[in-house]
């Protein structure tokens, strides 16, 4: 959970880590899967933390399998998984992910975060109309969104052409996060392939947030 906490500190101001705390959510993480290697949620939620923080995707992979193996009714094994496949840039896998969590957990009160996940995995396949219709119910439920759930709708507005809404998400996003920058894209939406990191960057250009 002290993995899991840095993840969301760098996620929700999408600005890097410092590298004491970098250290510090990279060890726990290792310390949860040398001592859960039989507890799904230690796995899981140091899987995301490995790849979130420390890039290791292919093993982030091994350690959701390993997770959902263990617990195959868990939704946050699921959660993760779809994160992970995010992450990898398995827009289909993610939605299947993501899916199945729903199907586990249908009221679960953080579902907004499913949502988000959503709307990334049909965004990466290309499912844009989709992708915005699930960003937008995301940010609908939330009272105070973060910079992640604005940057969300902001990038999926744009690629589904929704120019005024996409104004409005980016303009709420500058007064959340005023010196949130293109470039900080690389630490918040972290996904293996250049190309969708590409078209993260171009959306938000587009809807006019600073270099």
């Amino acid at each position: 959970m002290i993995a899991a906490c840095y993840s969301m500190k760098r996620g929700a101001q999408g600005v890097p880590l410092p590298p004491d705390e970098l250290a510090e959510a990279l060890a726990r993480a290792n310390d949860a899967i040398l001592l859960g290697s039989d507890n799904a949620v230690a796995l899981s939620r140091a899987a995301h933390a490995v790849v979130y923080l420390g890039n290791e995707y292919d093993r982030a992979v091994t350690l959701a399998e390993q997770a959902r193996s263990l617990n195959p009714n868990l939704a946050g094994v699921w959660h993760t998984r779809g994160w992970i496949n995010i992450m990898c840039s398995d827009g289909h896998q993610a939605i299947e992910s993501f899916a199945q969590l729903l199907r586990i957990s249908p009221v679960d009160p953080m579902r907004h975060i499913t949502w988000q996940g959503l709307a990334w995995a049909h965004c990466f396949v290309e499912q844009y109309e989709e992708a915005y219709d699930w960003a937008m119910k995301a940010w609908a439920v939330q009272k105070s969104p973060n910079v992640f759930a604005l940057a969300t709708m902001v990038v999926n507005a744009i690629l589904a052409g929704r120019c005024d809404q996409a104004r409005n998400a980016a303009e709420q996003l500058k007064h959340v996060a005023p010196g949130f920058r293109i470039m900080h894209t690389q630490e918040m939406f972290r996904t293996r392939r250049e190309d969708l990191r590409e078209r993260i960057a171009g959306a938000l250009r587009a809807a006019e947030i600073p270099e």
